[in-house]
């Protein structure tokens, strides 16, 4: 009997401790105001981080999100003040990155121009998205992304889209292509749209999608496999 009373004593203290540190970690969020409803946030470290999440509510004990693939999280208060905590909505912006795989005969200069060249056309992505982002003020849209911050002191080589080379396996060439967008709830949109306008791109360009040839056999002295190939 004492030690189911002690258990119970224990499992008592340990939940008004909890529930003290969020009461806590709720006033402070409330009065340093790094959360917002409506902004979009990143909360966690891996591998239990979450997307980008739209915050609804906020009370004394946890906040309330939404990722954009339509998951709803509850997070208790404490865990915001001891985990990552990343707020587009007050940076202006995310980072999305694309990755295709070509074969490794295609001239990685035309490749990597294809690549930029289709992520430049996205409208929500910079540079285009300053744009688009005017047009939605002036038609009084997306109230959310009208207030969203775009930092003027980033240097303009940060709003600009970048394809690289990546690495080299036996399927072919890695392509890495990094676009900026003041929209982070569309990021699975905006990756799905730059996939296929780059295979149309590719196509287009000439270049082969798939290649059944063999990756080049190691030279001499090689003593693997090809590894990691960064593009300067």
């Amino acid at each position: 009997m004492a030690i189911v009373i002690g258990a119970l004593a224990f499992a008592l203290t340990f939940g008004v401790q909890n529930i003290i540190q969020n009461f806590v970690a709720g006033i402070l969020i409330a009065i340093d105001g790094r959360l917002q409803i409506g902004q979009w946030v990143e909360m966690g470290d891996q591998p239990y981080q979450t997307g980008p999440a739209e915050v609804l509510d906020i009370s004394l004990q946890m906040v309330k999100i939404r990722e954009s693939g339509g998951k709803v999280y509850f997070i208790p208060n404490s865990y915001i003040f001891m985990h990552k905590l990343l707020n587009f909505s007050e940076s202006g912006y995310l980072e999305v990155q694309v990755q295709i795989t070509l074969p490794y005969q295609e001239d990685s200069e035309r490749v990597k121009q294809v690549l930029v060249r289709v992520a430049k056309d996205s409208p929500y992505v910079f540079p285009q998205a300053k744009r688009t982002m005017e047009r939605m003020v002036k038609l009084n849209v997306g109230k959310n992304h009208a207030d969203t911050k775009v930092p003027s002191e980033l240097p303009p080589e940060q709003m600009v889209p970048v394809a690289r080379m990546v690495k080299a396996t036996q399927d072919g060439v890695h392509y890495l292509v990094s676009m900026w967008t003041p929209f982070p709830e569309m990021r699975n949109e905006i990756v799905s749209d730059c996939l296929q306008r780059s295979i149309e791109g590719l196509r287009a360009a000439g270049v082969k999608l798939k290649d059944s040839a063999p990756f080049p056999a190691p030279g001499p002295g090689s003593k693997g496999s090809p590894g990691t190939i960064t593009d300067d």
